[in-house]
């Protein structure tokens, strides 16, 4: 079983080293504003349990304590409750979610709790 994990390690690695290798570092430090290009192609990817407060044809509204945030959903965006895909009309107002973003565009919307 060491063997596998060991070659499963390695294997990542030979794999990861060039892409690693191409990806352009860049150290924030205080009272320094970085260069216009790291703002470009930065994309926060998120991840935000909360209740759905509203949901339209495409998009759904999530409330976090105080704060509420509406995600765009595309055709791309995964919906599953209890393992099952489902729609976006299947979420409805209360329901508790866990949901994927990068920026706000949902990636994956899970309903917490069993399918109704």
């Amino acid at each position: 079983m060491k063997k596998i994990t060991l070659i499963s390690t390695l294997i990542f690695f030979v794999l990861a080293t060039p892409a690693l290798a191409k990806t352009e570092m860049y150290h924030h430090t205080s009272g320094s504003t970085p260069p216009a290009h790291v703002f470009k192609h930065h994309v926060t990817q998120q991840i935000i349990h909360g209740t759905v407060t509203a949901t339209a044809k495409d998009s759904i509204t999530v409330s976090v304590k105080k704060t509420t945030a509406t995600f765009t959903v595309t055709d791309q965006t995964t919906i599953e409750q209890s393992g099952d895909f489902v729609n976006l009309t299947d979420i409805k107002k209360g329901d508790r979610v866990m949901l994927q973003a990068k920026g706000t565009v949902a990636e994956m919307v899970e309903v917490e709790g069993e399918s109704k």
